[in-house]
């Protein structure tokens, strides 16, 4: 199991994995990666990210700050 579950009781573990091999098994689920605090986060990252830009920070140095490439940085300034 992931780190999240360690320390749960082990039939709450086996309870949950047969559930879930009863409901999946044998199917390709899509899982998103981000939820709902991702979600957040991102959008505030997001208005971090116009309020440098207009204060006069280049795009370059946008995407090297945030980690993003300038194709996205322009396109998050863009709205």
């Amino acid at each position: 199991m992931i780190a999240v579950w360690e320390g749960a009781p082990a039939d709450i573990l086996q309870r949950v994995e047969s559930d879930v091999r009863a409901d999946w098994g044998g199917d390709r689920v899509y899982i998103r990666k981000v939820g709902e605090v991702g979600e957040i986060a991102r959008t505030q990252r997001e208005e971090a990210i116009r309020q440098d830009y207009r204060r006069g920070e280049r795009v370059a140095f946008l995407a090297r700050k945030w980690r993003l490439s300038a194709r996205r940085i322009q396109q998050i300034v863009r709205g």
